[in-house]
């Protein structure tokens, strides 16, 4: 029995001899043949946090996931089958993806843009961000670093050959690391 959220992968002594792709009643031979259940949905991987240098090599600390979805297809399957094996074995090399392509952006950013925000000094000498956001509420600027991390994880995978459709990257969190945020509240108790 194949489920509506599942991808099947039938193996017979280790080599794949199909793929289950539609819900309903399906046959395999018992004992010969092993079934591998494969979430059709969308996946999560929680990235690490990470350190980051911006392009002034200031140091943030971001927080990010990434969505997927395995390709339902019999190539796709196929393909996720022998580059990652299992959705939890997936999210190492998916993590390690993002984190490269996040570094890689970031290293030409800004803090501002990668913030979604300008840091503004106040009149007592303490620091806010004034929030870059569209009359939709979204940072554009954000949305930009956000589509081209996308991007370029989508043609990573693609070359590697993962067999999955990267849906989005997001970023949960961009501060500055603790030791910073520290230095900051002295400097601001100071004056």
């Amino acid at each position: 029995k194949v489920d509506q959220t599942e991808l099947v992968l039938v193996t017979q002594f280790g080599s794949i001899e199909s793929t289950q792709t539609e819900a309903g009643l399906h046959f395999k031979t018992p004992f010969v043949q092993q079934v591998t259940r494969l979430d059709k949905r969308l996946l999560r991987v929680d990235v690490q946090p990470s350190l980051f240098p911006d392009k002034e090599s200031r140091i943030l600390n971001i927080d990010a996931y990434v969505r997927y979805r395995i390709k339902a297809d019999d190539a796709g399957i196929r393909d996720f089958r022998e580059s990652l094996i299992t959705e939890t074995s997936a999210q190492g090399p998916i993590s390690q993806i993002v984190v490269a392509a996040l570094r890689e952006e970031v290293g030409g950013r800004q803090r501002e843009s990668i913030i979604g925000g300008q840091i503004i000094l106040n009149a007592n000498g303490t620091r806010t961000v004034k929030p870059l956001v569209g009359s939709d509420g979204v940072s554009p600027i954000r949305e930009e670093l956000t589509r081209l991390v996308t991007q370029a994880v989508q043609k990573r995978v693609d070359e590697q050959g993962f067999g999955i459709e990267i849906v989005d990257v997001r970023i949960k969190r961009a501060d500055f690391p603790n030791t910073i945020v520290e230095s900051v509240y002295d400097l601001m108790r100071s004056e």
